[in-house]
């Protein structure tokens, strides 16, 4: 069920497109932080990696727009019982 502006869509969890985005985001992340120290490496490879650092990053970009767009067309999951909102 999609969500429109006018509506109070709110599902009672994530679906599987916003959970694979999330996920995959995280997972980019950590890489990007424990892998992103150029200084040791010889020069082919250090401009490899310096390459593919901006590619994910770019990646990430990309994915975070594609998340934002599909929270807004699909709702937000709905709050935890007990759990004020704005935890």
């Amino acid at each position: 069920m999609k969500y429109s502006g006018n509506q109070e869509y709110s599902p009672k969890r994530y679906d599987i497109v916003a959970q694979l985005l999330h996920w995959s985001m995280a997972l980019i992340l950590v890489y990007l932080i424990f892998f992103s120290h150029f200084e040791d490496l010889a020069d082919e490879v250090m401009i490899s990696s310096i390459k593919l650092h901006s590619g994910l990053g770019l990646l990430i970009i990309f994915l975070a727009a594609l998340r934002w767009y599909w929270r807004k067309t699909h709702g937000v999951a709905s709050a935890w019982q007990g759990v004020y909102p704005i935890q």
